[in-house]
């Protein structure tokens, strides 16, 4: 990827390989469909859901792999048994272009995530 300042998740996808678009979408919508009242932002200029005013996960495309990464050390800690299978480093969760993407994991952790990024409350009067 190149040095591009990144508007929105379209914009991003739009420019990565289609190998990648197609795998990234897919971790896109397993996030949507998992929080739905997650919003798309672009934070550190990569794609990210954020909810309840806090970033859920980000994700990205690299030349080998599509990343996903979970904002929290404690989501990598929770699902390190599942995650047993991926490339993990610290808080970076690797998933390889050539294997299928594992939609039902990457929705666990944003509904993990949604728990402890609780939505922010509106106080009375404003």
């Amino acid at each position: 990827m190149d040095k591009t300042k990144w508007t929105s998740i379209d914009s991003y996808l739009a420019a990565v390989p289609a190998e990648a678009r197609a795998s990234l979408q897919q971790v896109r919508d397993a996030i949507a469909a998992a929080v739905p009242d997650a919003v798309e932002a672009i934070s550190y200029n990569m794609p990210a859901f954020k909810y309840g005013g806090r970033v859920l996960v980000y994700f990205a495309a690299w030349q080998r792999h599509c990343a996903l990464y979970p904002a929290d050390a404690s989501a990598v800690d929770h699902f390190r048994q599942a995650l047993a299978a991926f490339d993990v480093d610290k808080g970076t969760i690797r998933f390889s272009y050539s294997l299928p993407v594992p939609v039902d994991l990457i929705a666990s952790i944003a509904r993990y995530r949604a728990t402890k990024s609780r939505p922010a409350r509106r106080g009375a009067g404003g």
